[in-house]
């Protein structure tokens, strides 16, 4: 393990339960990232996730970089965001997840 991945876990300590949840939030860490990984900002994704603090997000993008997800993506922006877009909603922001991870 490098330092860089040390001090990326070091962050999440007290923010990130076991299971890899925001802790009081039922946020996963891995979802936060991939919104910050794909379409969003940290204002947009604290626009859209009022109960995080940046702190969180911060945590989550750490924790999720030092555990990689191995399951299906998840899509790059929240439905709020899709909607506000006017991009096709959630099933554009699924696709476009899908195509990126070469699913």
């Amino acid at each position: 393990m490098r330092d860089s991945d040390l001090a990326s876990l070091e962050r999440t300590v007290g923010f990130i339960d076991k299971d890899g949840t925001v802790v009081g939030k039922n946020v996963s860490a891995h979802r936060i990232a991939a919104l910050i990984g794909g379409e969003m900002s940290a204002d947009e994704v604290l626009r859209d996730y009022p109960n995080l603090t940046a702190a969180e997000v911060e945590a989550a993008v750490a924790y999720a970089k030092a555990n990689p997800w191995r399951g299906r993506p998840y899509p790059p922006l929240t439905v709020k965001a899709a909607l506000r877009a006017g991009r096709g909603g959630l099933a554009q922001a699924f696709k476009a997840a899908r195509s990126r991870k070469g699913a």
